[in-house]
Parts: structure tokens; sequence; C-alpha cells
């Protein structure tokens, strides 16, 4: 497709091509957008119910008002140009779209075309204008325009959504749904920019303004930071922080103030996204100021923070700290400088131990939330769509002590076994390697005995086994259970630390090579030494089936059940001998390993384990230490009854079925950006979690298939579930890495700190933790103590609590009775 011509006064605004697609995931990366006409548009919007094929809303028609091709914000807001503007009334508020039709005609001095949305309904009459303009604009100038006329339209009571300001954002077209009106307003002739000169030059002459405004506050800063350096004896770079404002020096530097938050001068999106620290300090979630390398990443989450000093450093000196160290001393205090050097210097060497940690956890950082599309804050991961949840409603209602963060492995471990054999368009192999951390007498072995009586009312219950002991006990497993088993082992650490240990006999160092061997390989092949036994074995059971066939034969007997027994035991002798001599068609082998935070989590980070691809091949859930209060009284046991019913009919049905699992076009999208996402440079080779990240392709269909196997097909909720549920198991072993690396004597303060962060945010979910509670949580630990002891002045406890509930981490709940910190983020 060729890019649009381009524009004169004398071009028809009606017919510019501008930038079209379909469906949230059309991007130029993928398939050549398209181009849609205002005069299109206006035909599709007066063709009303009857003449518009409908779609599902993410396959919807969208359009951004630019003549650029493409998704990028960035170069829609610096090389774009804008002919229409559009409004987004999502939050009517009793309003109907009459209200806001007679309100538009009121307050906007032009033409313009109103539709309803594709979820309006009659009571939620949720609907978009699209405002034509006489005269195109530049991006800057056009996300003034948006501003204003969201303002416009609020002054009526139609709450805008705000995100139609950003360059880049879809405007989906007209896609009728349970309700469906439109209106074309035509009086005025379309809109002249011209028409809101006044308020645009205000709003250009307000930003102008802001920005001369603190660049005098931001000398006036540096006069008393220089006071402090010289009658106090402050550090420079201290005293600049301290005075400097953050907001001013923002402002100061190109950044647009939106209302309480600031507009990165790098953004291209058009929405705020700096808040202001009431410590002073600044955060940023501008993935511009993220990849510009402004101050450093945020301990409490995703993106970026710092104080005016680190904006200095970045905007006046690009980024070379130890220049802008230098050149505020001279700027503040010329004569002390020498001195300061040598002070400096030392303080470098000292800081030089922090920062390899922050490094470290550079590497690790978990990656910003709307930068995968895995993130969905409406997905419950103790409750998967589908037969797995039920499966993990009946676990929740049988269990004595709730420990529902198990209960989702365990269902898919059913799931899979149930399928072996069964094919996914993504896998031929649909097993599974889990493992579940949580404390001792916690609730794990009510998931374990619910898989074991579920798989036994399906006839299953002999593939079902516990931990194997030796390589060869895997091999004779594979053949006496016909290629598939599952292998439930309650003390994983067990096998994972005798497989690991050096010292450990040469048939428990073979379990791990042959775990990934038959949990991977789509062909097992024997080695001759271990095809002897086996096939002597089999050999001879087969002379004494055959010798029974041969008797029956000769005694002319009728087809009997003993006769179709031995023909059937016959035939599967002798495919397990073919199968021995020319190898096993893909072998089906799950492990479901539970195990304890004291045996386990070391194992689990070891660097080997993730390397060697175990870990990477493993879903790993790190439980909150603890467990739930024990469960009294009489139990519905009629309801667990009806619900175990129904889900072993749903297995039986599942267990029948051969049908390959195939995923929704919607789903086949999400998963692809999924994988995106994981193949992305910083994921695919980041230093302590690349392993991991590139294998998580993999345990994304098979979860994603696994969810499908009742219906057969992989519906985009499914495949919203997987990505989350993968997500989450990263997170958790990011998680164990943090943790090994606190602890010790060596351990870096930024370790032991973060480390006491994400127990937080784990151990601080549902009810919380008291303030006695959350306390011990931290500081019972040898590292933190020494930590604290290194300077008994500073509370660190009290600077983590207030800079997580500045972060939004954590929120203190106080109902006059007791207080309690409760997380509000989910890791």
């Amino acid at each position: 497709m060729n890019a649009p011509q381009a524009i004169s006064p004398a071009n028809n605004v009606l017919t510019v091509p501008l930038c079209a697609g379909r469906g949230q995931y059309h991007t130029e990366k993928r398939e050549q957008l398209d181009t849609i006409t205002l005069q299109q548009i206006r035909q599709m919007i007066e063709a009303g119910r009857d003449g518009l094929q409908t779609s599902d809303k993410h396959a919807g028609l969208w359009f951004i008002p630019s003549d650029q091709l493409t998704r990028s914000h960035e170069q829609h807001r610096n090389q774009g140009r804008y002919h229409a503007l559009w409004f987004d009334a999502d939050e009517l508020q009793g309003r109907t779209m009459t209200d806001s039709i007679e309100h538009a005609a009121g307050h906007i001095p032009g033409d313009f075309w109103a539709y309803a949305s594709r979820s309006a309904t009659k009571d939620n009459q949720k609907h978009r204008l699209i405002i034509p303009l006489l005269e195109p604009v530049d991006g800057y100038t056009w996300q003034i325009m948006q501003a204003i006329l969201n303002d416009l339209m609020q002054t009526g009571g139609i709450q805008p959504d705000i995100v139609n300001e950003r360059s880049g954002q879809l405007c989906y077209l007209p896609n009728p749904g349970e309700w469906y009106s439109f209106h074309v307003e035509e009086m005025l002739g379309f809109l002249s920019p011209h028409q809101w000169a006044d308020q645009i030059a205000a709003i250009r002459a307000a930003d102008a303004a802001a920005k001369a405004e603190a660049d005098t506050k931001r000398e006036e800063s540096r006069r008393k930071a220089a006071e402090l350096v010289k009658v106090q004896g402050v550090l420079p770079r201290t005293a600049y922080a301290e005075q400097v404002r953050s907001g001013d020096a923002w402002i100061s530097y190109g950044a647009k103030p939106r209302g309480k938050r600031l507009l990165s001068p790098y953004s291209s999106s058009g929405s705020a996204a700096i808040s202001i620290m009431d410590s002073g300090k600044w955060v940023s979630h501008h993935g511009s100021d993220q990849a510009a390398g402004i101050g450093a990443p945020f301990p409490g989450g995703s993106g970026q923070w710092g104080d005016s000093f680190d904006l200095y450093c970045h905007f006046e000196h690009g980024g070379d700290e130890a220049a802008a160290v230098e050149a505020v001393a001279v700027m503040l205090d010329k004569d002390g400088n020498q001195e300061r050097r040598k002070e400096w210097a030392i303080q470098r060497e000292q800081e030089h131990a922090a920062r390899t940690f922050e490094d470290l956890q550079d590497s690790t950082a978990e990656p910003e939330q709307d930068t995968s599309p895995a993130s969905d804050p409406g997905i419950d991961l103790d409750y998967p769509p589908g037969i797995a949840g039920d499966i993990c409603q009946l676990m929740q209602m049988k269990a004595r002590r709730d420990r529902p963060e198990l209960y989702k492995l365990a269902a898919l471990h059913v799931l899979a076994l149930l399928s072996n054999g069964r094919e996914s368009e993504y896998t031929k192999k649909l097993n599974l390697l889990t493992l579940g951390i949580a404390s001792s007498a916690a609730g794990k072995e009510n998931p374990q005995e619910v898989a074991k009586e579920l798989l036994h009312s399906v006839h299953l219950s002999s593939k079902v086994t516990s931990e194997p002991g030796s390589f060869r006990d895997m091999i004779y497993n594979m053949i006496e259970t016909d290629g598939a088993s599952l292998y439930i082992v309650d003390e994983a650490h067990s096998l994972l630390g005798g497989i690991q240990d050096k010292n450990a006999a040469s048939y428990e160092k073979k379990i791990k090579p042959e775990i990934l061997k038959m949990t991977t390989t789509n062909r097992y092949t024997f080695r001759p030494m271990e095809k002897r036994g086996p096939l002597k074995t089999l050999n001879d059971d087969l002379k004494q089936v055959n010798a029974k066939l041969d008797k029956q034969n000769e005694d002319g007997s009728e087809i009997s059940d003993d006769l179709i027994r031995l023909t059937r035991t016959k035939e599967k002798l002798e495919r397990h001998i073919d199968y021995i001599e020319n190898g096993w068609p893909n072998p089906f082998c799950s492990i479901m390993g539970h195990s304890v935070p004291e045996h386990m989590d070391k194992l689990a980070a070891d660097s080997t384990a993730i390397a060697e691809g175990l870990m990477g091949r493993t879903l790993v859930v790190r439980c909150p230490e603890g467990g739930e209060l024990l469960k009294r009284g009489k139990r519905d046991q009629n309801a667990a009854k009806h619900l175990e019913a129904e889900i072993v009919e749903r297995l039986s049905r599942i267990k029948r079925s051969r049908e390959m699992v195939i995923p929704s076009p919607d789903a086949a999208e999400y998963l692809e950006q999924c994988i995106d996402f994981y193949d992305a440079e910083e994921q695919r080779n980041c230093q302590y979690l690349g392993a991991i990240y590139r294998r998580a392709p993999e345990q994304l269909y098979k979860v994603a298939s696994l969810l499908a196997v009742e219906t057969g097909t992989i519906t985009l909720k499914h495949a919203k579930y997987a990505g989350a549920l993968v997500k989450s198991s990263i997170a958790d072993i990011r998680e164990l890495i943090i943790q090994a690396m606190a602890q010790g004597d060596a351990a870096a303060d930024g370790a032991v700190i973060e480390n006491a962060r994400l127990k937080l945010l784990k151990q601080c979910k549902g009810q919380g933790l008291t303030p006695s509670a959350t306390e011990k949580t931290v500081t019972r630990s040898r590292e933190w103590q020494a930590m604290q002891n290194k300077d008994v002045t500073r509370d660190r406890l009290a600077e983590l609590l207030d800079r997580m509930q500045a972060s939004g981490e954590l929120e203190l709940i106080d109902n006059g009775r007791s207080k309690r910190y409760r997380s509000k983020s989910a890791i």
C-alpha cells in the first residue's frame, strides 16, 4: 500500500486516506495497515444497523485520524497530520446519547457525527463522536484540541475517556451491538482550528509560562543549595537534590504539567505519567523515560524514579554521573571542590557494592505491566476458566486448610494425563512439570488427593506413581504404564536435591537427564543395556500368551471374554516390543512436585537447574508463608459429591476425545503477542532469567491448550489465563533468585531490601498483616539485622513501608479497632 499523498488546501478533507486496521493486534509489523477516508466513515455511520456488518469487539474496524500508516504514537505525534477529532463517551452517569448530541451541538462550533459503541445498551448508551477538521493540524495541536473537546463535553456531565488524547489511540468505528443509534449534525461546516485559536494559544502559553516559572524557581533553589554547601557543609549533590524541586526541574527540561502529573518531553503518547512523591522524588511510568535511561528502575514496581540531580545528570551531562557531580560541586562551591574530590572517590567506592546488586536486579527486573499482553487485572489465578476452575472449586470444598495457589497446578495435571495422546495445534506434548512450594502442614496434600481420586474415577490410577528412585525406575514405569506416567512427588526437594548433588550416586544423577528426555522427546530411544531386561520379560510373556491362544484355538472355543483379553494382551506386548526396539513414540511424563520453603527455595533458584532446562520447563508457585485457619464445623458433603460427579462425567468425555485443540483467531493473536514479549531482547537474553523466558512459549502453549481440552478451542480467556500463569511463575522464580542473593554475609543492602519488599507483597495479600507481624516478617532475618546495625539512626523498615505505600504497593487499613498492611500489587 502506498503512503498517502501530501495534503494541500485544495484536497478534500473527506477523501484523505487515514490510518485504519481491524482488531487491536493489527500492526504494521504483522500485516500492512489499511486506510479509510472520512467519507467512508460517514457512509458507515449513515448505513445504520441493517447496513453494517458486525464483528466481535476485538476484531472491530478502527481508525486513527492521522495520515501516517503506523501504530507508533511517536510517529503520529511528530509526523502526522490529523484531519478529525473524536470523543469517547464511556461513562454517562445516567445521561443519554441524545443528551450528549444536544450538548455537543451547543458547544462544538462545527459538524459532527455520532454513533453508538459496540457495548452500548439502551440503559447505558455509550457512544463516540467524530468531528472533521477543515484544515489538518500537527500532533501537538491535535492533542491540545482533543483536551479542549474533552473539557467542553465534560461541562455537560458527559465524562470523557481521556485516553483519546493519546496520539495513536484507536477509535473503533460503527459495529452495532445490543443497542445502536446514530446522528449526523450538519449546520456549521467542518470545525476550523482557528475557531479554538484562543484556547490553543492559552494552553501553549501556559506550558511556556510553567517552564519559565520553573526555570526561575530552579535558579533560586540552586542559590539555596549553595548556601547549604558553604554554611552547613552538605555535599553538593545532596544539597542540589534537596533544594531543587523535581517538578520544577522536569518542567525546565520540557515536561508539560497536566493536572497533578507531568507529561515527559520524551513521551509521544500524550498521557501524563510522571508523579511527584511526598519525599520530593519523582516516579515516571513513561516507557520512553526508561528507554532514555533517566534515573533508576523504580524498586516499587515498573517505571523509573529519581531526584532533581538525576534529571540534571541526564539532561545536562548525558547521564555521566561523575561529570554531573563535578559540575554541581563547581556550581555550588568552587573553592571546596578539590577537597570534595577525595570524598567523592571514597563515596564511589562505597556505592560500588550497592550498585552491584542494582545491576543484578536490573537484569532480573519485572517488565513493565503495560509492555506485556499477559497483564490482565481481571484474571483470578486461583480459579482458571472452564473445568479446571471447577476442579479447583472441588479442592477448595474438600480442603481442611485452604491453599488455593496450588489447586490450579493439580487441576492442570488431571487434564494433562486425560489428554495423553491428544495434540494441540501448538504442541504434540501436553505433559507438565510443576513445583508448588508451601509451608509444612499448610494444605499441600489436599490437591494431591483430589487429583488422585478424580483420576481413579476415570480409570487412570495405574498411571499415577510416586517419586522415582532411579532413572531405570522411570524407564520401567514408562513401559508398565503404556507410555504415560504422572509422578506425584510430595517431598520434591529430595528428588531435586539428589539429582543436583555432586556427591549423589550415579543412578540419582541420571534422573534429571531422563526427566528432560521423557518430557521433551517425540520418540524415546533405548540404550542397548536398557533393552535387554525388558525385552526378555516381554518376549517370555508373549510366549505364554501365544501358548494360551493356541490352546484355545485347538479346543475350538467360541469367542469369549478370556479370548478377547488374551488377544488384547498379545497386541499390547507386541506393541511394547516394537517400541523398545524401534523407539517409544511420544512418551508422556508429568511431574507434580510439592515441597517446603526451607528445603526448596535455594534449589529452585539454582543457576544450574535454570541453565540446564529443568526449571525453565517447570511452572513454579511459591505460596505465602504460613497457612490458613483450619476449617471447622460440618461441611456440605452433598454439594461436593454433586460437583465431583459432574466433573467426573465431563472428564470421561475429555478422555474419549481425540479432537485436536485449536485456537480461536483472537486467542492466536494474543498468544503471538505474548511470544513477541518473551522473545524481545531484554527478556530473551536476560542474564538470570533468559533461559526461563526462552522456554516460556512452551509453557504458554501447554497451559492454554489444556484449559481448552473440554471444548477443543482455545479462547481469548484461556490464552489470557495461560499468559498470566506463566508470568506469575517467572515472577516467583525471580523472587527466589532475589531471596538467594539476600542471604549470606556478603549480601548487598539492596538485595536484602528487595527481598523484604517481595516477601511483604506476598505475605500481605488477602487480609494482610498487622504492624507487629509485618515487623517480624521483615526484621527477623540475620541479613536484615546486620544491615540495620550498619546505621542505627535509620529505621530501614519504616523507610521500606513508606516507599511501598507511596508507590501504591501497600496500604494501611485502619478500621478503628486494628491496623493491617495489605498488598495492592500482584506479584
